[in-house]
């Protein structure tokens, strides 16, 4: 069977998109940071898109926040185009939550 991040790597356009995206998830899923932040890299370096983008950043973040606040950066990457101002809230609330506020 096909993992998601194999399909992704050898097509282009709406289904290496999707696909990256589900591995993106699958990886946040797993519950590993580290392996979490380099799929999110992936995917905006190569399949730019700023909905999914937004999606992919708030699930990343709201995910790991709470163990490791650089999680919250991944906002600052997708706070560009119509959802910067959403993008730039949700890491002030995320930001606040770590402080304790």
């Amino acid at each position: 069977m096909v993992s998601f991040a194999d399909l992704a790597g050898r097509t282009d356009g709406l289904i290496a998109t999707l696909a990256s995206h589900r591995a993106l998830l699958q990886a946040i899923e797993r519950g590993s940071y580290p392996a979490a932040r380099a799929a999110f890299d992936r995917v905006l370096d190569r399949h730019p898109s700023e909905l999914l983008g937004m999606i992919a950043a708030r699930r990343l973040a709201q995910s790991f926040y709470w163990q490791n606040p650089e999680a919250i950066t991944a906002l600052d990457r997708v706070a560009i185009g119509r959802w910067r101002n959403q993008a730039r809230l949700e890491a002030a609330q995320l930001a606040g939550y770590v402080r304790g506020y």
